[in-house]
């Protein structure tokens, strides 16, 4: 049974064969629930990348013990360290990855993408300049 601690659920699937199939060691489904839809920059062994984090919280104990096992069999860490890793949110590479979202989690992502400012530029006055009330659309633009 999974651990939900918010309202909505952000999910992400891996494409790669290899990388989903250690995805599904720690869940079955393969889907690893993640805090946002955005990709942030990871970085391991000096490599950066862009990648999303895994909502620790979502988890079940049993998930997060497979996740740390996964994890350290793959890097050569200890299970100290990955247990940490994955309590913090675990990073995963965000290629051949598709993030998907229930409709609250599609609500709540463009809200929040809203209160970033991130499309405050639709709202400038100069995009809406070349734009004429008056100008009659013509069918075929419909």
């Amino acid at each position: 049974m999974m651990v939900v601690s918010k309202d909505y659920h952000i999910w992400a699937e891996c494409h790669d064969p290899e990388r989903a199939k250690l995805w599904r060691r720690i869940r079955p489904d393969g889907r690893l629930p993640l805090r946002d839809p955005w990709p942030v920059i990871g970085k391991w062994e000096g490599e950066e990348f862009l990648a999303y984090v895994v909502d620790p919280d979502q988890l079940t104990p049993e998930e997060k013990k497979r996740a740390t096992q996964v994890l350290a069999e793959v890097h050569g860490l200890s299970l100290e360290e990955t247990r940490q890793y994955v309590e913090q949110g675990l990073l995963v590479k965000a290629k051949d990855v598709s993030v998907i979202m229930d409709q609250v989690g599609v609500a709540v992502a463009l809200s929040m993408a809203d209160m970033t400012g991130e499309w405050d530029d639709i709202w400038e006055e100069e995009y809406w300049e070349e734009y004429d009330e008056e100008e009659e659309w013509e069918e075929e633009e419909w």
